[in-house]
């Protein structure tokens, strides 16, 4: 990358974050407190093409990115990407006007990137915010920022890990997501027996056992079934994925991927089974492969498979048994 220098002052600090392609979202690794010239070399010298060229082939990859926080807790992110072949940046700021707020500038080339980072040191944020909208950008309505920047805020995780390393992710069977998901219909049954104790077993006992409390009962046998015996596989940065099924595995592309519907209760969804949630996946060849819940959490779900799926509404969300 081509060097582009300005005229700067060098009296005002910031934290400087960078993300690399094999970070996960919320991660960062801090570089400390830097002045503005410090600033712009970490930007000129960031390896920008390499890391696009890891994500190249690469479905709902992590952008590479640089991050500036100032003493007022705004921030000013850097990401780059590729548009024929041709290296852009993207600038998202998050400000304070009454609640916090975010903009995004789009597509500047790396001279017009330096001159609003040395906006953001040097001027008041509100100048900065007036240059991106005279500009290409993006907002948001204030009850999305509200939710996203003010009701539940942003984390960033300091780690510092290797740009070059391969992370790799294992899930398997817990134990604990099953009692964690049964428990609800497990209550239900002591007080059914709690009742029992006094005035005895009787048809109308067994009538609400059967249709609320068996139903859970069912669907933990069913999802633990389907799961013991299952492992997932991913790497970061590679679009495929293996699914170990009693010692067998099973190699799969996410690009293969016709669909993924999400399989949960829809109503009463306040029944005791409502935890249990599977996700069925629609390969481009007709096959299909279930996921339950018990092998992998939602959240983790979305961010391995980068999608969100269709939702399939169901009073028994029963799983088939395929691998």
């Amino acid at each position: 990358m081509d060097f582009v220098n300005v005229n700067i002052k060098n009296d005002i600090i910031m934290e400087v974050m960078v993300k690399y392609t094999n970070y996960k979202s919320q991660e960062f690794k801090s570089l400390r407190n830097k002045d503005l010239n410090s600033t712009i070399e970490i930007f000129n010298k960031f390896p920008w093409q390499e890391e696009l060229d890891k994500i190249k082939r690469v479905k709902n990859a992590i952008s590479p990115m640089i991050k500036l926080v100032n003493e007022r807790g705004e921030y000013m992110e850097i990401n780059g990407f590729n548009n024929n072949d041709i290296l852009f940046f993207n600038a998202t700021v998050k400000y304070k006007k009454y609640i916090w707020r975010v903009i995004r500038g789009i597509k500047y080339n790396k001279s017009e990137i330096v001159e609003l980072i040395t906006n953001f040191f040097n001027t008041k944020t509100s100048q900065v915010i007036e240059t991106i909208k005279s500009n290409r950008n993006i907002t948001t309505s204030v009850f999305i920022d509200f939710l996203s920047y003010n009701l539940f805020r942003d984390r960033d995780k300091i780690v510092d890990i290797n740009k070059n390393l391969l992370r790799n992710y294992e899930y398997s069977f817990k134990i604990s997501r099953l009692l964690l998901n049964y428990l609800p219909s497990f209550l239900f049954i002591l007080i059914l027996v709690g009742f029992s104790v006094f005035i005895g077993w009787n048809l109308l006992i067994l009538i609400i056992f059967g249709l609320i409390a068996l139903p859970g009962t069912v669907l933990a046998i069913n999802h633990s079934i389907c799961s013991i015996n299952k492992k997932l596989y991913f790497q970061k940065n590679n679009d495929t994925f293996v699914i170990e099924c009693k010692n067998n595995k099973f190699v799969h592309d996410k690009c293969e991927i016709r669909k993924i519907e999400k399989y949960f209760v829809s109503e009463p969804n306040f029944s005791p089974w409502s935890a249990f949630v599977f996700w069925r996946l629609t390969m481009k060849d007709g096959s299909a492969l279930n996921i339950s819940n018990l092998l992998i959490n939602e959240r983790e779900f979305g961010q391995q498979f980068g999608t969100t799926p269709l939702n399939k509404g169901k009073f028994f969300p029963f799983m088939s048994v395929v691998h």
